[in-house]
């Protein structure tokens, strides 16, 4: 945030973000974890159960996942880094998180989303198509409309 305030010109104040896939699960654990420095988050295909992956080994990741985490443990990394696990908590829903799912995705299943954004008290939005297609649906319209209604 400091460096494009610096290099770029980004303006001060809250940030907007968005992700998806694996960079959607980052965004909400950015969020969670400094909910006043965002304003928005926008999840697209959002990896909302870290468990639901590795001990699924969805997209093939589980390995991956258990690199990055040093070992993936619910019990002790769950609060700070699963929305499946942290999204009552408000933070989510304080940021004006909003999601699009794919409806038949095998990798991120539906449920993890819509459980999560239920939990959040936000919105999750049903998109035709698996990880890999259900964007297509999603008009740049729709989640730029999302983030103007709350950026600040």
């Amino acid at each position: 945030k400091t460096y494009l305030q610096n290099t770029i010109g980004v303006k001060a104040g809250k940030v907007g973000l968005i992700g998806g896939s694996m960079g959607g699960l980052t965004v909400q654990n950015y969020a969670q974890a400094n909910p006043s420095s965002v304003a928005v988050v926008v999840g697209l295909v959002p990896v909302s159960d870290v468990s639901d992956f590795v001990t699924n080994n969805r997209g093939g990741l589980a390995s991956s996942i258990n690199t990055a985490y040093s070992t993936w443990n619910e019990g002790t990394m769950g609060a700070t880094y699963n929305p499946h696990t942290y999204a009552s908590g408000g933070n989510l829903a304080a940021c004006h998180y909003k999601c699009w799912y794919g409806a038949s995705d095998t990798i991120v299943i539906p449920s993890t989303v819509t459980d999560v954004a239920s939990a959040a008290g936000t919105t999750a939005v049903s998109c035709a198509g698996d990880h890999n297609t259900s964007l297509n649906s999603v008009t740049i319209a729709d989640v730029v409309t999302h983030i103007r209604t709350y950026a600040t």
